[in-house]
């Protein structure tokens, strides 16, 4: 005798929504537990600032040094401006989030708002969250600019320095075979004459004097730390101490500042791709509003997502208190 099989049972509409519901919530809920740390964006845009900010008041008498500032200066002015475009990043981060933690008002509390208030809020989103993808592109192609820049007068200085530590071994060179003629000559009149026919190449000369440049640099009294910006609304208190640098420690400086751009660069691309999916996230949760509006269970699943959003509010708000703050130390030809 045939057997027969009967086929199982398919599943309930209702419970495929539930499942959909279930998948897409613990998607963005997974996502923002891996949200980008804006405390060390923070911390490392203030360590690039304090690294740079004094190259805009450096001098030096010798020649060569004198040659290579301008370009540094120029590197810190250009990095100010792209600090002023993080804090457009900030606030744009600001409106998204303030969007995103209404929208989920809204789902939490779902019997005091009609589905086409909610429908305009994610409307909302999408509209602030391409602002907030442009302005991050913006001040990421700045970032990288600013680190092609660095590099460039980071290798300028190394080339001065290269040449003059030519010129000076050359000018020991000349000295001693100076010497060594008039030791052949035995005469020291001869020796004197002949080293007064070489005046550039005398050590005392200002074209072959090691080159150091005075730096005047920021010593932070109260720390710039995330702890500080959160806690403390007093302004930072500054004090300058002159330093004469010598090249190798100026390279030194600008080489840290070159890594911290990469940092501040990752940074900035993890904000971009973290809103992106986000973005996605939300896009599948409209889709099934309709659905989602009547599940009771998602509801108690909302708060904590609204909470979410509410943090990362807080967090860009935290990011341009601390730029804006810095603002009092950019170059006048940026506050003016």
């Amino acid at each position: 005798m045939a057997t027969v099989t009967t086929p199982p049972p398919a599943p309930s509409p209702i419970n495929t929504q539930v499942a959909v519901h279930s998948n897409v919530l613990n998607d963005i809920e997974e996502h923002f537990a891996s949200t980008p740390n804006i405390g060390e964006m923070v911390t490392t845009s203030c360590q690039i600032f304090q690294r740079l900010e004094p190259w805009g008041s450096v001098r030096s008498n010798h020649a060569k040094a004198q040659a290579v500032i301008p370009g540094v200066k120029r590197a810190v002015v250009s990095h100010c401006k792209t600090l002023d475009l993080s804090v457009q990043v900030s606030e744009n981060g600001y409106l998204l989030a303030d969007s995103g933690a209404a929208l989920f008002d809204y789902l939490e509390n779902a019997e005091s708002y009609s589905l086409d208030e909610m429908r305009d809020y994610f409307e909302q989103v999408t509209i602030e969250s391409k602002e907030l993808e442009e302005s991050t592109k913006t001040t990421v192609a700045a970032i990288r600019a600013d680190r092609t820049k660095l590099i460039q007068v980071k290798d300028e200085i190394r080339n001065a320095v290269q040449a003059i530590d030519k010129e000076r071994a050359d000018n020991e060179q000349a000295i001693a075979s100076a010497r060594s003629w008039s030791r052949f000559l035995g005469g020291a009149s001869a020796a004197i004459n002949t080293v007064g026919h070489l005046p550039r190449m005398l050590p005392e000369n200002e074209e072959t004097q090691a080159l150091v440049v005075l730096l005047p640099l920021l010593i932070t009294v109260l720390d710039w730390g995330i702890v500080h910006l959160r806690e403390s609304s007093e302004s930072n208190i500054i004090e300058r101490k002159a330093g004469v640098q010598s090249c190798g420690d100026a390279i030194s400086k600008l080489e840290a500042a070159v890594e911290d751009l990469q940092a501040f660069e990752t940074h900035m691309d993890n904000i971009a791709a973290f809103w992106i999916k986000v973005q996605m996230v939300l896009h599948r949760i409209c889709r099934g509003l309709d659905a989602l509006n009547r599940d009771r269970v998602a509801r108690y699943r909302f708060k904590k997502i609204k909470e979410d959003f509410i943090t990362a509010r807080e967090n860009f708000l935290l990011y341009k208190t601390g730029i804006v703050r810095l603002r009092d130390y950019f170059p006048p030809q940026i506050t003016d």
